[in-house]
């Protein structure tokens, strides 16, 4: 947009920082980490060979795998709901 001048007028625009919501807990490691745990108990139950292997590994190379194993362990440790 041209003005009279022949120039834009600047525009300024505001920065805008994300914080997370305090209320809501944030998932740390160390549940991460057991969750991940529970997950590859899972996949052992669902192929006994994986059983020694990297959740990661699994991860890339099997994700079938991993999704089926995640969506048991989802339905077993679902919080229970009155």
């Amino acid at each position: 947009m041209l003005t009279k001048s022949g120039f834009a007028p600047l525009v300024e625009r505001e920065q805008v920082i994300k914080l997370p919501d305090p209320e809501v807990k944030q998932p740390d490691f160390i549940e991460m980490a057991f969750r991940e745990d529970g997950i590859m108990e899972e996949v052992e139950q669902i192929n006994p060979e994986m059983a020694g292997r990297g959740a990661e590994y699994v991860k890339q190379v099997y994700p079938s795998i991993w999704d089926e194993a995640e969506r048991r362990y989802n339905s077993i440790n679902a919080p229970m709901r009155l």
